[in-house]
């Protein structure tokens, strides 16, 4: 029965042996082989005897962190940014889970202006630092070797003079948290309040065709050059600008919410009417980086969270008005607005209005 809960919350796990059993339940050994060969540990604690809706306690050795593996808990998503950054900075492979309480973390300025990845970066820098010297300074009661002597490399203590490893990571945490005599609970914790600021530039050329009779405007292509510092996850940056790309099509050429001018609500709040633009209306999306380091961020990271969005419509009325001369001063960009606005330009002719004498 326990083989197959794990089955279904931790695929690709087996016992590989009982550690302990008390009136709480069990404490097991559960091992997996990684697609390099390697072989990973880990240690599970269930509550009680497990039953078909029992929680079970998962410590992952590797990570040192604890993860409650429950149907409403496991749809919990990974800050895939935050986690790459911390691993990056303890020099290892650990499986971060962040389960913070907004209630009991400390105040912080916020991350305005799609600072998130610049802000969290030094907490990160300084957590990250604060859990290696712990992970360092418990090593060296196991291995009887100074910390300064010691680094962690890739999941592993090593010997700084000639690189020999002197344990894994999974074997130290499996000591530090069965160790009769010595027994520990890896963690780290500090605050870092934000004092500095660091400002994104992008650009936006977009080429469109357009149908001055008929009032319609085609994007040929567009392009989104940013420089967000240094990337931290290309395709999630990519993917980032594209979203704002297609934020930003809309925005210029469809999206307009309208209301009743008397009663004040909204004419077209559903997806039929509210005209959003979609994979459909898009040419090519291509984004391009410019890593500039920026040196007062912990790992030179810049924001690319609204940017991608801000100058698109711009580029979209810019060429507008270099296919036609006529600029226009709103957005959306629809066929009813060149239309009036082309007609005030002379580009067509409203035979309607003339015979009305118009």
């Amino acid at each position: 029965m326990l083989q197959d809960q794990i089955d279904r919350v931790m695929p690709g796990w087996t016992v590989a042996r009982k550690l302990g059993e008390g009136s709480y339940g069990g404490v097991y050994q559960l091992t997996r082989t990684l697609p390099n060969g390697k072989r990973e540990d880990a240690a599970l604690k269930t509550l009680s005897v497990p039953r078909d809706n029992e929680e079970i306690r998962v410590l992952q050795a590797q990570s040192f962190s604890a993860e409650r593996i429950s149907a409403y808990f496991r749809s919990q998503v990974k800050k895939l940014v935050n986690e790459y950054l911390f691993m990056q900075q303890l020099s290892a492979c650990p499986n971060v889970v962040s389960c913070q309480d907004t209630d009991v973390t400390p105040t912080g300025l916020g991350a305005y202006a799609s600072r998130q990845t610049y802000v969290a970066g030094f907490s990160i820098r300084k957590t990250g630092l604060l859990l290696k010297e712990k992970i360092l300074a418990y090593a060296q009661k196991v291995t009887r070797q100074a910390t300064y002597n010691m680094d962690i490399v890739d999941g592993n203590i090593v010997r700084r003079q000639d690189g020999a490893v002197l344990m894994s990571l999974s074997e130290l945490a499996m000591t530090a948290q069965y160790n009769a005599a010595d027994s520990e609970h890896i963690t780290a914790e500090s605050t870092y309040t934000i004092r500095n600021n660091a400002y994104s530039f992008g650009c936006t050329f977009a080429d469109v065709e357009v149908d001055i009779a008929l009032c319609k405007v085609k994007l040929n292509k567009i392009i989104n050059v940013h420089d967000c510092g240094s990337l931290i996850n290309p395709a999630l940056a990519e993917a980032q600008v594209h979203g704002g790309m297609s934020m930003a099509i809309g925005y210029g050429m469809s999206e307009q919410l309208l209301f009743d001018e008397k009663t004040g609500k909204p004419l077209n709040n559903n997806l039929l009417d509210y005209k959003l633009s979609t994979f459909m209306d898009h040419p090519h999306l291509e984004a391009q980086f410019v890593e500039n380091p920026e040196p007062t961020s912990p790992f030179g990271t810049k924001a690319l969270g609204e940017p991608p969005a801000c100058s698109g419509a711009p580029a979209i009325r810019n060429a507008i008005l270099n296919a036609t001369g006529v600029a226009i001063d709103c957005t959306p960009i629809t066929p009813h607005v060149l239309f009036a606005e082309f007609s005030k330009a002379g580009l067509i002719q409203d035979s309607w209005n003339e015979k009305e004498g118009k």
